[in-house]
């Protein structure tokens, strides 16, 4: 009777000691993450609902330790692509696994940083100054000298009424061409050569502006050459997501006319937008404007 309890105990132990090892028994699963017909490196590959997880390697491959059940569900994300998630039966974890995952595509909206003491511009010495667009929707601009002379610290004169030859001065300094002031249009110079000749003979249409930064003091150096005097930035208005357009028609006396047409469309990660003006005027000056018409963006 004791040799059979003895058995009987054996039995049971062994009984548990095999059940104990299934149940912790691990199974290595192999694969790769795909997108666009290639491998995609540093994902991050994990089983949901718990903290078990490994990155891809360059070639997009990755390789997990499983716990023994009926089926698993991996799921895969990362920067710039949709999280999804794979459910694996047990009958398919010694298989490698392809797994495709797709890109994740967003528009971010222009974030401008200007005008503040935050970021870069509470170390630079001097002082910014920034129009927005709506400052330049209220004042309805003939040029952008109108713009420049409301901002302190410019002395902004006349060559031809238009704006077509900027003469700016800051703190000062000669205005004569704007020799002494760097301009940009979207951080590019506008100057031909910025460097051997940097006299102003065009100047952008603030017509097709969306704002405009002004940076004085000696931290504008590190925006480029001639920097003597400060930094203006013109800003011009990014392309629409969608396709959109928009056409505008002014009239004034002493003849005056200007007449605007835009179109632009982002396509995939490519974005345009074409601009055409007309502006004339017997005499160039502040004119009263008899009318103006401006469609909706169509």
């Amino acid at each position: 009777m004791k040799r059979l309890g003895k058995v009987f105990a054996t039995l049971l132990f062994i009984f548990q000691f095999i059940h104990l090892y299934a149940s912790n028994k691990t199974t290595q699963i192999t694969g790769q993450v795909i997108g666009n017909d290639k491998g995609v490196p540093h994902l991050a590959v994990y089983i949901k609902g718990t903290s078990t997880g490994v990155s891809t390697d360059k070639d997009g491959n990755f390789q997990i330790s499983v716990e023994a059940s009926e089926e698993i569900v991996l799921g895969v994300k990362g920067l710039g692509y949709k999280t999804s998630f794979h459910t694996i039966s047990e009958d398919r974890f010694d298989k490698q696994q392809v797994i495709e995952i797709e890109e994740d595509l967003f528009l971010l909206d222009q974030v401008l940083v200007s005008g503040s003491r935050i970021g870069l511009l509470r170390y630079l010495p001097g002082s910014a100054s920034i129009v927005t667009q709506a400052d330049l929707r209220a004042s309805i601009p003939l040029s952008g000298n109108e713009v420049l002379r409301n901002i302190a610290g410019l002395h902004v004169v006349e060559e031809e009424g238009a704006g077509l030859r900027a003469n700016i001065g800051i703190r000062g300094i000669d205005p004569d061409k704007s020799r002494n002031v760097l301009i940009l249009e979207d951080g590019i110079p506008v100057a031909l050569a910025p460097y051997g000749e940097p006299e102003m003979y065009f100047t952008p249409s603030i017509d097709r502006m969306s704002g405009i930064e002004v940076l004085k003091g000696n931290g504008s150096i590190l925006f480029g050459p001639q920097t003597i005097g400060g930094v203006i930035n013109f800003l011009t208005a990014d392309p629409p997501a969608d396709f959109q357009g928009m056409a505008s028609i002014q009239a004034g006396e002493e003849g005056f006319y200007n007449a605007r047409f835009s179109v632009g469309n982002t396509i995939d990660n490519f974005g345009f937008k074409v601009d055409f003006q007309r502006k004339q005027a017997e005499i160039l000056d502040q004119h009263r404007l008899f009318f103006t018409i401006s469609t909706p963006s169509f």
